[in-house]
């Protein structure tokens, strides 16, 4: 056969492996994510939620009901040198005790914040319910879920909206008012 005369085939595969699910940061259920990741022909993908592996299970599940194939991950914020960034790791060994613990003491650290940005919000005469925050997300507690629950509190709004001087008002300036000034 000649170099003209030859068949090329190009493969291409979908892949995502950064998305995240209502176990962290994300708007959808690992199961929600799985359906629409098979609509959008991914073939393989990682679920990263930030610090948990709450949503692996279900992930797994689905993935494997659709025919996709799932790579455990996660995205973990990590602080090295003063400078912090966010890894993400693939295939850990999800029973590992030490992998464990590190798990544990992030949400521990995470709800510390939200604590801290509670009395923050309350001095600045915001109204949130944490306990309702928190068991809402049990497993993760996002900023921008957390700045929608502000939002989502008109009185809070519009003192915002007034602090901030603006018509129109982005999660991004909830989160510049409420948790960076």
């Amino acid at each position: 056969m000649s170099w003209s005369s030859r068949v090329y085939i190009n493969i291409i595969m979908k892949i995502d492996l950064q998305i995240h699910s209502t176990c962290s940061d994300g708007y959808y259920s690992p199961s929600k994510l799985a359906l629409l990741l098979h609509r959008y022909g991914i073939e393989v993908v990682s679920l990263t939620d930030h610090n948990t592996i709450a949503g692996q299970a279900e992930f797994k599940k689905a993935c494997l009901r659709y025919g996709i194939k799932a790579i455990p991950g996660i995205e973990l914020y990590v602080s090295y040198k003063q400078k912090t960034f966010n890894l993400l790791w693939y295939n850990y060994n999800s029973e590992a005790p030490e992998f464990l613990k590190m798990l544990e003491a992030t949400y521990i650290r995470r709800r510390r914040f939200v604590k801290k940005i509670t009395l923050r919000l309350r001095h600045l005469g915001l109204h949130f319910n944490l306990g309702k925050f928190i068991k809402e997300y049990p497993d993760y507690l996002p900023t921008n879920h957390l700045a929608d629950a502000i939002l989502a509190i008109l009185a809070n709004k519009n003192k915002i909206k007034k602090a901030l001087n603006l018509n129109v008002m982005r999660a991004g300036d909830v989160i510049r008012y409420c948790f960076l000034s």
